[in-house]
């Protein structure tokens, strides 16, 4: 990826488990995306806010308290600097809460996904025009944007 089609501001990554996180920030550093990730918790939301991101990713994991995830979009949406900001939530067991809490702005990855799907999501996510071909590579993605 060249640098003229970077985002003007890294990508926040939200998770639950601070090592798929990490893993995530690693492979979008990879391709060229500046990415930093934070714990899914309360003060989550003031950080997204602050950092001002052209893309959130929630990543949840099947464990997932699903009360925090609800809270912490729902304080998104009621944020001024977030409200319209672009997310994309990569989860195994899509819930509806969240399913309904993103539909304004975001769009959902079943997990597990490939990592050519998950790269097609977030150009997608980022108005990078990603192909119609390249997109029908978002097999199991439910994207509701």
């Amino acid at each position: 990826m060249s640098a003229l089609h970077l985002p003007r501001a890294p990508i926040v990554i939200i998770s639950d488990v601070l090592v798929y996180a990490s893993l995530l920030q690693d492979i979008l550093q990879d391709e060229g995306y500046p990415a930093i990730t934070y714990d899914l918790h309360p003060d989550a939301c003031r950080f997204v806010s602050l950092m001002e991101p052209d893309l959130l990713i929630l990543d949840l994991q099947a464990k997932t308290n699903p009360a925090l995830s609800i809270a912490f979009l729902e304080s998104l949406r009621h944020d001024p600097h977030c409200c319209a900001m672009a997310i994309l939530v990569c989860t195994p067991i899509p819930n509806a809460d969240i399913r309904r809490l993103i539909q304004p702005y975001g769009s959902m990855l079943a997990k597990p996904f490939a990592l050519p799907a998950f790269l097609a999501a977030v150009d997608t996510r980022l108005d990078r025009g990603a192909p119609a071909n390249v997109r029908s590579v978002l097999t199991g993605a439910l994207s509701v944007a």
